[in-house]
């Protein structure tokens, strides 16, 4: 049985689910994640009816994931819902976040984060495709088929690997089977960020619409850790991320294309400027803090977690955000062969907002 209070201490719903761990190596932690399922067989509901999320205007979910933040739980509680939180106002589909605190049989279980659950019901209500859920195609990471096929992204990668990619015509061959912008939106958030674990994406296309892949950012609980040249990495052929198992040619065939490379790159050094400024890191990241500030002593307690690691690992965050830009202009610099006039021409911007919040 689970109850969700709202700040007020309203209830929002109040019913029977099913419960399930969450993660894949976040089980070794001793604060576990759950996904909580609405099922008709335990409330005669499959759905919890309540706005969950402030940001998204639903009113119903058919799951969602109580999650302690992974392999960051003892640091920042707050790396991964604050990056993937980047994406908002594009087209890329991320796990909305809020903040809780979760009692488990009357016991105190520590702050959480509730977090959208990725699957076809939460992409297709995304889209505007619901009731097409058993017709979309929804891949993880390489290969991993979840529904669907992923043969149109194999013959994609087939034909990248076999033809010239630098011509106005490869590039309509490309935009027919991914949407361009979704990807360029995904993509700049991964190397901004030094993500590691890029396996850790899925795709999704519905054949019913314009039958082009779309991307989700998910999980970057390994990204804003390492000095990265991330952009170098992504165009270096023989696989991407950790031992190098994420396949990146498609990055790397879209990059030989002139015309994708200068939509990549003025997109990237205006979200340099902006929504990837050290300013806008720093503010999200103080607005956090100050919700999580008053449950840190006694989320600490429960788990044996010294604040100290959340106040070191915080620091350390904002100093990856007040080095990262100017050391992502280097890389890309070094790693596209940029003159002085490209930087100029697509990181303008960035360098005013480097020197201004410097």
């Amino acid at each position: 049985h689970v109850e969700m209070f709202d700040t007020d201490g309203s209830t929002m719903f109040s019913q029977e689910c099913g419960v399930k761990l969450q993660g894949q190596y976040s089980r070794a932690e001793n604060q576990k994640a759950f996904k909580i399922y609405a099922r008709n067989q335990y409330s005669g509901d499959n759905r919890f009816h309540a706005s969950i999320f402030s940001k998204r205007d639903y009113t119903d979910y058919k799951s969602f994931i109580l999650r302690a933040s992974s392999q960051d739980s003892q640091k920042t509680r707050m790396r991964d819902s604050i990056l993937t939180s980047l994406a908002e106002g594009t087209s890329v589909f991320y796990q909305e976040t809020e903040l809780c605190v979760v009692y488990l049989n009357g016991e105190y279980w520590g702050q959480y984060n509730i977090r959208e659950h990725i699957n076809a019901v939460s992409i297709c209500k995304f889209e505007g495709w619901e009731g097409q859920e058993d017709d979309i195609d929804l891949v993880k990471a390489n290969t991993n088929v979840f529904r669907g096929s992923n043969e149109s992204f194999e013959e994609l990668l087939t034909w990248i690997k076999n033809n010239d990619t630098s011509t106005d015509a490869a590039y309509d061959y490309i935009d027919q089977r991914i949407d361009i912008r979704n990807y360029i939106e995904y993509m700049a958030i991964e190397i901004f960020t030094g993500n590691t674990d890029t396996l850790n994406v899925k795709r999704y296309r519905n054949a019913n619409a314009d039958g082009k892949w779309r991307w989700v950012l998910y999980d970057l609980d390994w990204a804003f850790e390492t000095d990265t040249d991330s952009i170098r990495r992504w165009i270096t052929p023989g696989g991407m991320g950790n031992m190098k198992r994420t396949d990146n040619t498609l990055f790397i065939g879209c990059m030989k294309n002139p015309r994708f490379r200068d939509e990549f790159l003025t997109y990237f050094g205006e979200q340099l400027a902006t929504t990837f400024s050290t300013q806008n890191i720093y503010d999200k990241v103080m607005a956090r803090h100050a919700l999580l500030e008053p449950e840190l002593e006694k989320n600490a307690e429960r788990w044996d977690i010294p604040v100290s690691k959340y106040t070191s690992a915080v620091k350390y965050f904002l100093k990856y955000a007040l080095e990262r830009p100017t050391k992502l202009l280097g890389y890309f610099q070094g790693a596209l062969n940029l003159s002085e006039a490209d930087m100029q021409k697509y990181f303008g911007a960035a360098y005013e907002e480097i020197q201004r919040f410097n």
